[in-house]
């Protein structure tokens, strides 16, 4: 079965023609391809600004934060410095009320003969 060169050349030009159609197709999926690549390049793109700017916004928080931090430990160790100062001033005060408590004892106790001295003269 042997094919004469009009045969020959008509299934080459067949085949051109598929193959042609095949390019066709291939180049329509690269297309695609091209745009879908383009889109999810843009998206990144977006995606990479937004994340700059949160990431800004929350630097700028975290310093915030930080002086806020740094205010509170400052105010906490002048807290410390007041508590010792009242804790001393409480002691101070219990020392003082115990020797006020003594002396309040024996004025009862001079004020008591005394009274005691003058109900047994009359």
């Amino acid at each position: 079965m042997e094919m004469d060169v009009q045969e020959r050349f008509e299934r080459i030009e067949r085949n051109l023609e598929r193959t042609g159609q095949e390019i066709d197709k291939q180049n329509d999926g690269i297309r695609g391809l091209i745009v879908v690549a383009r889109t999810c390049l843009d998206s990144i793109k977006e995606m990479g600004e937004r994340h700059e700017a949160e990431i800004k916004e929350l630097r700028e928080a975290q310093a915030a934060t930080d002086e806020k931090l740094n205010i509170l430990i400052e105010h906490e160790a002048v807290l410390d410095q007041m508590q010792t100062r009242t804790d001393a001033q409480i002691q101070e005060l219990r020392q003082a009320q115990a020797e006020t408590g003594e002396k309040l004892k024996a004025l009862i106790e001079t004020v008591d003969r005394i009274i005691r001295n003058r109900n047994g003269k009359e």
